[in-house]
């Protein structure tokens, strides 16, 4: 746990890092950021409450038995590795977006 702990506040600093140095960046990096987290939230809400109702009805069966025996740790790797695929594909489509956005910057054409 503790490496874990210690990889992802490496990464939030560099993530940090790279995304303040371009006051537009910044705003994506804060919208996407605060979007993704809205989302999980919303749809971690709603697993939870179907589970209660599943397990309130007795469903053992179909989507709602498999909500019932859902974990979260479970979901938590799913999602851990959904956002480093989302991360890991916008930095290289970034530092293709970036040399035009230099030269303009520096009035390069």
């Amino acid at each position: 746990m503790m490496l874990l702990d210690s990889a992802d506040g490496v990464i939030m600093l560099f993530a940090y890092k790279w995304a303040y140095i371009n006051p537009l960046r910044k705003m994506r990096y804060n919208l996407t950021i605060t979007g993704l987290s809205v989302f999980l939230s919303l749809g971690i809400g709603v697993i939870e409450a179907l589970q209660v109702i599943a397990l309130e009805l007795r469903f053992k069966n179909g989507v709602r038995g498999f909500l019932t025996h859902l974990s979260f740790s479970e979901t938590g790797g799913v999602i851990a590795l959904i956002s480093i695929a989302l991360w890991g594909g916008y930095f290289p489509i970034s530092r293709l977006r970036q040399a035009p956005e230099l030269n303009r910057d520096a009035g390069l054409k």
